[in-house]
């Protein structure tokens, strides 16, 4: 028998798997799938976002999104900041250029969600019509 708190060897077992299916599920996505905290730093980001977006994973963890011009130009940034603020999902759809100069049209919907008392935003970037792959 176990206390409150105590994971026993099973259950440890089950948390594994479960954390392990969900990650593989979010990588496997066709849309792409970022994650920010409170303060607009991206935590996660899954290779869709980073194929649609034009860039790396790496360069989309190292980003903030309150400190992003594009963010600023084409109203992510205001939708962003209002679901953050009212909890209420915000779409935007706008014409992005990659960091290559490419003009790719994106539909984003932003999501605020709670995990371990903080506050998060989701962002899912799909291309309309737009390749899955």
């Amino acid at each position: 028998m176990t206390n409150a708190g105590e994971v026993n060897g099973a259950d440890e077992g089950r948390i594994s798997a479960i954390l392990d299916f969900a990650r593989n599920i979010i990588e496997s996505a066709p849309v792409g799938i970022v994650s920010f905290d409170g303060s607009g730093q991206c935590i996660s980001a899954n290779r869709a976002s980073a194929r649609i977006l034009g860039t790396t994973i790496e360069k989309l963890l190292s980003q903030d999104y309150t400190k992003l011009q594009t963010w600023k130009a084409t109203g992510l940034l205001d939708s962003a900041n209002a679901t953050m603020v009212t909890g209420q999902g915000h779409r935007v759809h706008i014409d992005f250029r990659t960091e290559i100069g490419l003009l790719v049209p994106l539909d984003c919907q932003f999501e605020r969600f709670v995990s371990g008392g903080h506050r998060y935003l989701l962002q899912i970037v799909v291309e309309p019509g737009g390749k899955h792959g």
